[in-house]
């Protein structure tokens, strides 16, 4: 785990939970930039939020909320639901292989990746997960897919 600078802070980041049906909070390290705050790590729960998106935060109760986004990265985030626990270290490899980090969760099988603008995700990423959906090894979601605004 890398540590964090001064500059870092922790913001939450409401979202709505569909399997619990309600409003849950993530809390993502930013680093704040003047008045905003950039995403520095890789949402697990949170959709519509990837690494390195630019967010506004505001003080609610002596908590930091971010408020909305302002500039997204590019990147987009994918969470893989493994049926193996086994799979995790391998994919991550083969991920990281392919220019996507990682972030494990708090919840067994679980695991969030980044797919950096720059990698071609609909010719090299997706196909990749499509078939590891398609074996059972793992579902996996779209949770962030800016992608979608360049794939042109």
């Amino acid at each position: 785990m890398r540590s964090k600078s001064l500059d870092h802070q922790k913001l939450c980041f409401r979202y709505f939970n569909e399997d619990t049906n309600a409003h849950e909070i993530e809390m993502l390290w930013c680093i704040k930039s003047g008045n905003h705050y950039i995403v520095d790590n890789i949402p697990v729960y949170v959709p519509s939020v990837a690494f390195k998106d630019v967010v506004e935060g505001r003080k609610v109760n002596g908590e930091l909320f971010a408020t909305q986004i302002l500039e997204v990265s590019g990147n987009s985030t994918v969470r893989v639901l493994f049926k193996n626990k086994a799979l995790i270290g391998g994919t991550i490899d083969k991920m990281r292989l392919l220019g996507c980090d990682s972030e494990i969760s708090n919840i067994p099988h679980l695991v969030a990746f980044n797919i950096p603008k720059e990698i071609d995700y609909f010719n090299l990423v997706q196909p990749y997960l499509q078939e590891g959906e398609n074996k059972g090894k793992w579902e996996y979601e779209e949770s962030c897919l800016a992608h979608d605004q360049i794939k042109g």
